[in-house]
């Protein structure tokens, strides 16, 4: 009897390990994405203060709208829900790089707070991109089940201060299913103790 047991226990045991195992794998992977996306924002960060002449910059707020299909079908039909949104707090002043991504899809304009001057980033053609190949990728990590013919709506917030690695190990607090086919993905930097979301929905 007790061998018997023993071989219930070992089954369910085993069972849950396999569960825990690919929470931890599945946990990593949003991990890496929510890295590359601060890489690719500090790409923009550096490039607007090298335009502008922007001194210290403090904090950094990441907001990304995309809608992605994780099976390679075209979403320029939800153009008007994608954007970024990047609001750096510099010594001098708050500036705001975002784009139109309905009205010109190919700029990124950067805009001064205090007088409203602004200026197209160089290079927006390869920031966006890269945004809009990190979606394709992040869209995958979708928590729940998807059909070919559905397109992920992804929701990013995330801060993150220079002063510390912009890139720097992020940990994932919590996985979240919040309606049917609505998950959020929360997370917080081990560095700065900043928090951060990623929401995920079906269109």
């Amino acid at each position: 009897m007790v061998g018997k047991f023993g071989k219930i226990f070992d089954s369910v045991k085993k069972g849950l390990d396999q569960i825990i195992l690919g929470l931890d794998n599945k946990k990593q992977e949003y991990i890496e994405v929510i890295g590359e996306l601060r890489n690719y924002s500090k790409e923009i960060v550096e490039m607007a203060q090298k335009t502008y002449n922007i001194p210290e910059i403090n904090d950094v707020d990441v907001s990304i709208g995309w809608v992605s299909n994780p099976f390679g079908y075209d979403a320029r039909q939800y153009k008007h829900q994608q954007f970024i949104k990047i609001k750096m707090y510099s010594i001098d002043g708050t500036y705001i790089c975002e784009s139109d991504m309905l009205h010109s899809p190919n700029e990124i304009t950067c805009t001064r707070y205090s007088d409203g001057s602004s200026f197209v980033l160089p290079k927006s053609e390869y920031f966006i991109q890269n945004i809009k190949d990190w979606s394709q990728k992040a869209a995958k990590l979708y928590p729940g089940k998807i059909k070919p013919d559905q397109y992920v709506s992804l929701s990013v917030f995330d801060r993150i201060d220079p002063k510390y690695s912009i890139i720097s190990d992020p940990e994932i607090s919590s996985i979240v299913k919040r309606d049917k086919d609505l998950y959020r993905v929360e997370f917080k930097d081990k560095e700065t103790g900043f928090s951060g979301r990623m929401i995920y929905g079906i269109l």
